[in-house]
């Protein structure tokens, strides 16, 4: 769980460098050495607003010094001719072998010119070339909480994660249990909140109007959040935002009016009238109606699931919505994909591309994949990457390494068998003709794609168990594919494990009773279900879970084979460490294996054997099986 504080809007600056470490040289006047940058990496970057915010250096190399003259760090790369995003590095500056460099924000003169915004901005690092900045390493800044540092961990996810402050020394992660994200009570499902949208007649007029073009139109939020025995969590007092109607197919509905209201859905950003304001760190709220939600915790349930199984998605919480104090509807409150939500978990983004339906269902389809996707974050004028993932799957198998440079294929195996499970029927995996549907392709900034999932408000009922068909290109290769299938077969077996053990038709249960007078409120203008029949759509989670679970088991009993497969390289060096990375072994059933030699083990020159034994999780269905590699260690 991560923080519930208040957000600190941290100010920077940068005219010349605090040397906080004695590895650091600073010489004005001693003459360029060609010690080698890429060597130094961003190590640590505190913006909670105790104390001066900093940024932390490190050199990875432990015999060579490394010169960073004339490099630069910025917040802005796309912005580097206002000087006031950029510092540059003296003549001089050198960071000793396995040494760290901290420059801070201060009074003094010492300091660096930038804002470090908790949320959705960038520190980036490297050489700056005209206006173009050749980067070195960069890394996003989510909303961490006071006291907390981003800092580079081998435990964080892809390497980054919430520090305690350890400058000049190495990182360390905060304990288990701390919270670290500031805006993590919006999304806490069991506090009670009220959000109050004063929008002035202008917006109203606009709205009555269906909100044409889309347009953000001016208005001001206001919230206060209570826990389950009705104390005072958390207030917002008329922060001045802007608003639009949240459209699209099944679940739109007007705005009405003031004296006949519609239970429209929402769209919010918290920077739209003041540049640069957060609300925790959050720049945008959405706000969804529900009605095709009828138990109100689908959302929840799967959204849930899908962060349990390590795939980044949305959290979600409730709230009672009124505009100019009318009362409106029991509404989701929806975490955006966004530059803030996707720096937990992502270093870098290069693009957040929307699935946009035109004349034809949004895939990646050879010719006419740049129609099919809408630009929410990254560059407007070049869609590089999005072209690279085109020619990479209309050639290449699944398995191929031109394929793994643009596609985590765990990922995307692992989001299709959870949306399978859950009979996400409107979604990327689904047979429907409109599809595929409701989901997002992310690019980290090597260019490696990920499948996230969208628009979940109907699963859990139906095609349980249909794991063998979707419509979507990545599903359709993926499955034609041996390695792809077992990673997808093996998810199978993972969420059907997961689901169970988190009993989310059980939590959803005691979510919903908390939320009661929401939802009386809802039912008895008759906008939504009963407390009973929410409830009752709840245990049927808990029903469907259940089936599902055995459904995966039949289905991977009758289609799986069990068979081990090594992918094992050909050569090694000597002196080289036996990894498993080195066998590539793999099945399309759970289970361990071991490996003789032991891993770790280092490797004598000549031809060696390795001989990789798998035990399946399940041996009443699937045998123990055996497997060996010749590798040629060089001499």
């Amino acid at each position: 769980m991560r923080s519930q504080t208040t957000p600190v809007r941290l100010l920077c600056g940068f005219v010349a460098l605090v040397l906080c470490q004695t590895a650091i040289t600073v010489a004005q006047n001693a003459p360029a050495q060609a010690y080698a940058p890429v060597t130094v990496r961003i190590n640590e970057v505190q913006c909670s607003g105790i104390g001066p915010d900093w940024i932390e250096l490190f050199n990875t190399s432990t015999t060579a010094k490394a010169d960073i003259s004339n490099l630069i760090v910025t917040d802005n790369v796309d912005n580097v001719w206002d000087t006031s995003h950029v510092g540059r590095f003296p003549r001089g500056t050198v960071i000793g072998p396995h040494k760290y460099f901290r420059f801070m924000h201060g009074s003094t003169s010492k300091t660096f010119p930038f804002d470090i915004g908790c949320g959705g901005e960038s520190v980036t690092f490297g050489r700056l070339i005209g206006l173009q900045v050749a980067v070195v390493d960069a890394v996003a800044v989510p909303p961490v909480a006071p006291n907390i540092t981003w800092s580079r961990l081998a435990s964080g996810t892809n390497g980054w994660g919430a520090g305690v402050s350890t400058p000049g020394t190495m990182n360390k992660a905060v304990a288990t249990g701390t919270l670290v994200d500031r805006s993590a009570w919006m999304f806490d499902p069991n506090l009670v909140k009220r959000i109050d949208l004063a929008l002035p007649n202008a917006t109203v007029a606009d709205f009555v109007g269906g909100n044409p073009g889309d347009v953000f139109q001016p208005g001001t939020f206001s919230l206060t959040a209570s826990n389950a025995a009705g104390a005072t969590v958390r207030t917002v007092d008329s922060m001045a935002v802007t608003i639009r109607l949240k459209k699209g197919y099944g679940s739109y509905r007007s705005f009405g009016t003031l004296d006949a209201p519609g239970k429209s859905s929402f769209k919010i950003k918290f920077n739209g009238a003041v540049p640069g304001q957060r609300l925790d760190g959050l720049k945008k709220l959405t706000l969804n109606n529900m009605v095709q939600d009828w138990p109100l915790v689908n959302e929840w349930a799967s959204y849930t699931l899908f962060r349990a199984m390590g795939v980044d998605a949305p959290r979600v919480s409730f709230t009672s919505v009124y505009i100019n104090g009318i009362y409106w509807g029991f509404y989701l409150s929806l975490e955006t994909y966004d530059d803030v939500s996707l720096s937990w978990k992502y270093p870098q983004t290069q693009h957040l591309y929307e699935a946009l339906w035109t004349d034809k269902y949004p895939d990646i389809t050879f010719g006419r994949t740049y129609k099919s996707f809408e630009i929410d974050e990254g560059s407007l004028t070049s869609r590089n990457d999005l072209q690279a993932l085109e020619d990479a799957l209309d050639t290449k198998a699944m398995s191929s390494p031109d394929v793994a440079r643009v596609l985590d294929v765990n990922e995307v195996a692992t989001t299709m068998a959870i949306e399978n499970f859950m009979d996400h029927w409107d979604g990327y995996t689904s047979t429907r003709d409109w599809a595929p549907n409701n989901y997002y392709l992310h690019s980290t900034n090597t260019g490696v794609f990920q499948l996230l999932p969208w628009g979940t408000d109907q699963t859990f009922g139906g095609r349980i168990g249909d794991y063998a068909h979707a419509n979507g290109i990545l599903f359709k290769k993926c499955v034609a594919d041996d390695w792809c299938r077992s990673l997808y077969y093996n998810a199978i077996a993972r969420v059907a494990a997961k689901a169970q053990a988190l009993g989310l038709g059980t939590q959803a249960a005691s979510i919903l009773t908390i939320q009661k007078n929401g939802i009386d409120a809802d039912a008895a203008v008759g906008r939504g279900p009963s407390l009973s029949d929410a409830v009752g759509g709840a245990n049927g989670i808990t029903n469907y879970v259940a089936q599902a679970a055995n459904d995966s088991t039949s289905f991977l009993n009758a289609n799986a084979t069990g068979l081990l497969r090594l992918r094992a390289v050909k050569s090694l060096p000597k002196g080289a460490s036996l990894s498993a990375v080195h066998l590539g072994a793999y099945s399309d059933v759970p289970g361990t294996y071991k490996y003789a030699p032991a891993l770790r083990s280092k490797l004598k020159s000549g031809r060696i054997q390795v001989t990789v034994t798998f035990t399946p999780t399940y041996p009443a269905h699937f045998q123990k099986r055996v497997g060996t590699a010749s590798i040629l260690v060089s001499r």
